[in-house]
């Protein structure tokens, strides 16, 4: 058979792109290798117990994309985006609710910080509204910051540090960025902030199973435990080559890493370099909500930014089939935090770089594809965007413009650029 567009890659920017296609009435086929749709945002099982394995929260999927797409993720509701506790020991409950939430950092003495939220947040309602986000032509970072200088919100291309510095003291820095992105622009800051983190319920593979399911309503073909070995062109795509058998079709979007296009058309990519992120997840026979510390006692189903890590628990919230913790740190100083007993440790499952390379067929093991950093922000994979040289081959995986995490934006983008092509 024949497709208008294959698309490489069953992640959730994979699920997108195919959606976006169909609903414009193009027959869509996508090519997973592994047995299952969600990529990273995935939901594994262990001993009969379900836990989100590489990914664990959901807050930066805009609401317009899912209405777009005709989709809605079931999420477990709370009053508050997350607890942040210092490394002094002072707690912060970001609430949802805006009052309740600046009183919590004019309780601390941060009376600047509702400035700073206000301009973060008009920054992505610039982005918005203005194609910084929705776009078929990603910006060059010359083109960004003359954007951002029109609109008086330049700062946002000063390093992360500087600007948190300006509005709060060190001690909250933590909360709104990580380490390594303290020297790089403030933007970066902007693009992970949310005021709608959430956990999904049944884990991130929830939101899989969602788009997938979309997709399949939209007529999307899908094709399980298959890899695409080669994309073959002369002067455009004309088909491609699977461990199946090969596929007619004049347009691919490549959603996995765009460092695997070296190897299927001969595109070259540099090889990101390998990072020091780890995740784990902890299994416990039980968990006693007495031992809790407090600021996780009393509202156990958030995200909780602690000086061991970054921890959930959503088996608090949600039926798992047993006690599941997830920490972004270290997994023995978040056990000793929560009071948990050694002896109650059932199991420990790892997630780092070498094995997302070897499960996920994710070179460098990058969560993001591409770091988040310069010279990657805007060149993401190259300064040209979602086309690549090759007519009818599109990029549109997280390391596509603007970047990593559970958006869906690099999937929309790339299918509306090729549909613009088409035209």
């Amino acid at each position: 058979m024949k497709y208008d567009t294959v698309i490489v890659g069953a992640g959730h920017n994979g699920l997108v792109a195919a959606i976006t296609l169909a609903k414009n009435g193009l027959k869509v086929a996508v090519i997973e290798s592994r047995e299952r749709a969600g990529g990273m945002a995935d939901t594994n099982v262990w001993n009969g117990i379900r836990y989100p394995r590489s990914s664990y929260v959901l807050g930066l999927f805009p609401k317009e994309l899912q209405d777009y797409l005709g989709v809605s993720f079931p999420t477990l509701e709370r009053d508050r985006n997350g607890t942040f506790v210092t490394e002094e020991g002072n707690v912060i409950r970001f609430f949802k609710d805006r009052e309740r939430r600046h009183r919590e950092f004019t309780r601390l003495g941060q009376t600047n910080y509702p400035k700073l939220e206000e301009k973060i947040l008009r920054l992505k309602n610039f982005m918005m509204k203005n194609g910084l986000t929705f776009t078929t032509n990603p910006p060059s970072k010359e083109k960004f910051r003359e954007k951002l200088e029109d609109s008086g919100l330049e700062v946002f291309m000063e390093p992360t540090r500087r600007v948190l510095s300006e509005y709060l003291d060190e001690e909250f820095h933590p909360y709104f960025a990580y380490r390594f992105m303290l020297g790089e622009p403030a933007y970066l800051m902007a693009y992970f902030f949310s005021l709608e983190w959430k956990m999904v319920r049944g884990g991130t593979g929830t939101v899989g199973e969602v788009l997938s399911r979309r997709a399949r309503e939209l007529g999307v073909d899908f094709m399980f435990s298959t890899k695409v070995q080669r994309v073959n062109y002369d002067e455009m795509v004309r088909s491609v080559s699977t461990t199946s058998g090969e596929i007619e079709t004049d347009s691919v979007i490549m959603t996995g890493s765009p460092v695997l296009l070296e190897g299927m058309a001969g595109i070259k990519m540099e090889r990101p370099p390998v990072p020091g992120w780890r995740r784990y997840t902890v299994f416990t026979s039980e968990i006693k909500v007495d031992r809790l510390p407090e600021p996780v006692r009393e509202e156990v189903c958030t995200l909780f930014t602690l000086p061991v890590g970054e921890v959930t628990i959503p088996s608090m919230c949600d039926d798992l089939g047993g006690n599941v913790i997830t920490v972004m740190g270290d997994p023995d100083s978040a056990v000793d935090y929560l009071g948990i007993d050694e002896e109650k440790i059932l199991h420990i499952d790892e997630m780092n770089p070498g094995k997302a390379e070897r499960e996920y067929n994710l070179p460098s093991g990058d969560l993001n594809h591409l770091p988040m950093r310069c010279p990657y922000l805007f060149q993401r994979p190259t300064p040209s965007g979602y086309r690549t040289a090759i007519k009818g081959l599109y990029v549109g995986g997280s390391g596509a413009y603007p970047g990593g995490q559970i958006t869906g934006i690099p999937g929309y983008n790339s299918a509306m650029t090729l549909l613009k092509d088409r035209r």
